[in-house]
């Protein structure tokens, strides 16, 4: 078995607050047993005392390890002496540490703020072949605060690890995002996936543009597309405000876009929009376009748009 390469630890401060300090040397992380058998240091140096019997069962990095020949000494013949494991010093920072360790010793859920700190525990556990734990954080991704704040890391993770529900989701949390803004560029700029992953959210985004831009021309939808007369005075009618109208839904789609669960509060510039659908028959004044018949039809379109990737 390859030995991992280690980063020897360079910090004596904790980045975990909860963390206390021994001797002013080493640092041991209070939420962990004390009288467990082994020793993991983090790269900060936080000291976590572990029973080897909890990494055994939970670890299969860990279970191959401590089957490994041990180094001996005059004391592993005292059987005064308490035999321990550690310390062991590992890569991960304090808080993905403890993070990982509480979800695998059962104490709790671990507070995960952001996909920083779950990418950091979900790629400590796939180090450390921890299933449970890797289990726990893909639920935990697929939930507010950090599905809805990073949609597109979330979707990234996914699809390198060939989550297919999870995929099918996250590309659903995408749909209002504009992924060539610069909040979005700062999430793709960090994300794994392959460029065909990338490419087939681009495709649902561009296909949902293309089937609103196909309905609001539907004469069978929009009544507004025929050349109809007005039905009070017979006028000829020129529905040229209504064109301005989809002309700049379209384009305001570019950069807004319509999510999954839309709303009236979601329709970008709405002012401008319905200014555009307050036209009246130049002869006898009667209204061209009804808003409210105008938004239930558009509102009925966007449910029937694809919603999330073909995986």
């Amino acid at each position: 078995m390859a030995q991992r390469d280690i980063e020897q630890p360079k910090l004596l401060q904790s980045l975990d607050p909860d963390v206390v300090q021994v001797d002013n040397q080493d640092l041991y992380h209070p939420l962990f047993a004390h009288d467990g058998d082994s020793v993991l240091c983090s790269r900060d140096r936080t000291m976590f005392r572990i029973h080897s019997i909890v990494l055994r069962a939970t670890s299969g990095w860990f279970r191959t390890l401590f089957t490994l020949p041990q180094p001996t000494s005059e004391s592993d013949c005292d059987p005064r002496v308490k035999k321990s494991h550690g310390p062991l010093h590992v890569s991960e920072d304090a808080a993905t540490l403890a993070a990982l360790l509480q979800i695998v010793c059962g104490l709790g859920p671990p507070n995960i703020p952001d996909i920083d700190a779950a990418e950091d525990i979900l790629v400590a556990a796939e180090k450390y072949d921890m299933a449970g734990a890797v289990s726990t954080i893909r639920h935990v991704v697929m939930h507010p605060p950090i599905i809805s704040s990073s949609p597109l890391r979330v979707y990234s993770l996914a699809c390198c690890r060939g989550w297919e529900d999870e995929i099918r989701m996250a590309s659903s949390h995408t749909l209002s995002l504009d992924l060539c803004s610069d909040t979005s560029m700062a999430q793709l700029q960090r994300c794994g996936m392959s460029c065909y992953d990338l490419a087939k959210l681009m495709a649902l985004h561009r296909q949902r543009r293309d089937d609103i831009r196909t309905k609001l021309s539907n004469p069978s939808l929009f009544s507004a597309n025929n050349d109809s007369p007005c039905s009070k005075c017979s006028f000829k009618l020129r529905h040229a405000r209504w064109a301005e109208f989809k002309a700049t839904l379209i384009e305001t789609l570019e950069t807004h876009p319509l999510g999954a669960a839309w709303t009236l509060d979601d329709l970008w510039e709405r002012p401008r929009l319905f200014e555009m659908l307050d036209d009246a028959c130049p002869e006898c004044g009667t209204p061209m376009y009804s808003v409210e018949f105008t938004l239930k039809h558009l509102k009925s379109l966007v449910q029937d748009l694809p919603q999330v990737v073909s995986t």
